[in-house]
């Protein structure tokens, strides 16, 4: 399965989101975490697949024609919808709901 992981923002954002990636790979999947620039040497060191964005939205519009099975939105401070785009499963919105609830 390939899974594309977007965040944005501070690295209070992002670095929660490292583990997700790594534990998919070790899983047997693809993973990808999408994230400003500036967190490349950031998350690259932790052994990550990194793609560099602008912001996040320009991503979620090309995730599902590049080829991701699920797309998973972040930075949300409540569970956010999800669906079905296309043959892409989106998870709008996770971020608090998954790390600090």
């Amino acid at each position: 399965m390939k899974v594309l992981i977007l965040t944005l923002d501070t690295r209070g954002d992002v670095q929660p989101f490292v583990a997700l990636p790594r534990g998919l790979a070790n899983a047997g999947h693809e993973a990808v975490l999408a994230a400003p620039h500036r967190f490349e040497g950031f998350v690259r060191d932790q052994g990550v697949p990194f793609a560099g964005i602008d912001d996040c939205w320009s991503v979620a519009a090309e995730g599902p024609g590049a080829g991701a099975d699920i797309l998973v939105g972040t930075h949300a401070h409540a569970l956010q919808g999800a669906g079905w785009l296309g043959d892409t499963y989106v998870v709008y919105g996770l971020g608090n709901f998954v790390f600090y609830s």
